[in-house]
């Protein structure tokens, strides 16, 4: 159940990342005497790759939205604060 949900919460990283990464690990990646081996390796290499890129852009996701309210509300706060002040002071 956890692990399910934790995958599915990664689903917009997988189907963002794959592409980019398949294509820089096969550049990356030496050639192997197998081409099983290396499609294995190419394969495990570009899901761990898209799994890394969700664990650290897509499940924080509420806590990097929560500080960017906070950032704007303070922003528009102190900019209603500098207005309301000027409103005051007839400037």
């Amino acid at each position: 159940g956890k692990i399910l949900s934790w995958l599915a919460g990664c689903s917009f990283s997988i189907y963002l990342v794959h592409y980019p990464a398949l294509q820089f690990w096969h550049a990356v990646l030496p050639e192997m005497t197998s081409p099983t081996a290396r499609d294995a390796t190419l394969l495990a290499v570009t899901l761990a790759t898209c799994l890394l890129f969700g664990m650290l852009f897509e499940q924080p996701l509420h806590k990097i939205r929560k500080a960017l309210y906070g950032a704007w509300q303070s922003l528009f706060g102190a900019i209603s604060l500098r207005n309301e002040n000027r409103l005051n002071t007839g400037a």
